[in-house]
């Protein structure tokens, strides 16, 4: 049967891809009724890029009775998420599982082979998302030559045509936000600054456009407990005063780290094993017969126990999303 692709659509409603209506060109002091955005992702699959033959001679071999073409790579399979506003969804699994290349699609910085991606039920059109959302990349990249404060004025002035006096005031509540009014006057270099506070400047950098969506690739990577304790604790500020929605990668969190975030995405070889609340895969497990012991929780559990949950079928899509009725 023949596979229709279908990818990140390029049509959009006023709401689903206006960036102007988040823009933050007006006075950090007044308010202005923020849009929120609920982003979902729809039977989304990915396969590795098939490197194009060389010669013509190879191109028309299949046609000429030759070897087909190898079958698609896939790295995700019938993917589907919802992230609300308000909420921290957090997409777990093992390494290889794909939630690096998942976040580049929900960022819209990576068409998927099939599926679509949907912002308030309409479909997402990319260019309008990438300005009314932020990506923070695993590895931080801010100046090291300037100071926190610094850092962050220097951006905000590009970013917002306003007074010095917005400016500092816009730097002053970010500072506070991200708990990193004790080092604004440090420079931001790795013998100044640890690596959680590191971690939050490139987080802050992302905020000063006050993005309805963020997407953030491991934020805690490479911290201490204590440390990735705090910077999701800054994200669940977030979220919660702003009304942002939330969606990060996370390798294995601890306990308390669970606790600030909403939902969870639990990946294993590029599909869902399961999407919701902590609780909902505690059940989920003992449905199976797998009964989490007092010491771990359920996602530790989970994590340790991938070969025995129920997983979904690795079969190529045969049909498009269209033709589900999605």
């Amino acid at each position: 049967m023949a596979t229709t692709t279908t990818t990140v659509t390029e049509s959009s409603s006023s709401d689903n891809g206006d960036a102007s209506s988040s823009s933050p060109s007006s006075s950090p002091n007044q308010k202005i009724k923020k849009v929120s955005y609920e982003l979902a992702a729809r039977n989304i699959y990915y396969a590795k890029p098939v490197a194009a033959p060389r010669s013509l001679a190879r191109l028309l071999k299949p046609a000429c009775g030759g070897a087909a073409p190898p079958a698609p790579d896939y790295i995700l399979r019938d993917v589907s998420l919802t992230a609300r506003a308000g909420e921290i969804l957090a997409v777990v699994g093992p390494s290889g599982a794909g939630k690096s290349t998942l976040l580049d699609i929900l960022a819209a910085r990576t068409a998927p082979t099939h599926g679509r991606l949907l912002l308030n039920s309409s479909p997402l059109r990319a260019s309008s998302f990438r300005r009314l959302s932020a990506h923070v990349p695993q590895h931080d990249a801010a100046l090291t030559l300037l100071t926190v404060s610094e850092t962050f004025a220097f951006a905000a002035s590009l970013l917002r045509p306003s007074s010095s006096s917005d400016v500092a005031a816009a730097v002053a509540e970010l500072l506070a936000e991200l708990r990193l009014s004790h080092v604004a006057h440090t420079r931001v270099h790795p013998s100044r600054l640890s690596g959680g506070e590191r971690r939050r400047v490139s987080i802050g950098l992302a905020l000063l456009r006050d993005p309805g969506v963020v997407l953030l690739d491991e934020p805690t990577s490479g911290l201490d407990s204590s440390s990735a304790r705090v910077v999701v604790g800054c994200l669940r500020g977030v979220a919660a005063s702003r009304g942002t929605t939330v969606v990060l990668s996370i390798h294995q969190p601890s306990a308390r780290i669970l606790a600030a975030v909403d939902s969870l995405l639990l990946l294993s070889r590029g599909a869902v094993l399961h999407h919701g609340s902590l609780a909902a895969l505690d059940a989920a497990l003992l449905s199976y017969g797998l009964a989490v012991p007092p010491q771990l929780n359920p996602l530790e559990f989970a994590l340790e126990v991938l070969d025995q949950i129920p997983h979904p079928s690795l079969l190529p899509p045969l049909v498009t999303t269209s033709q589900r009725g999605i």
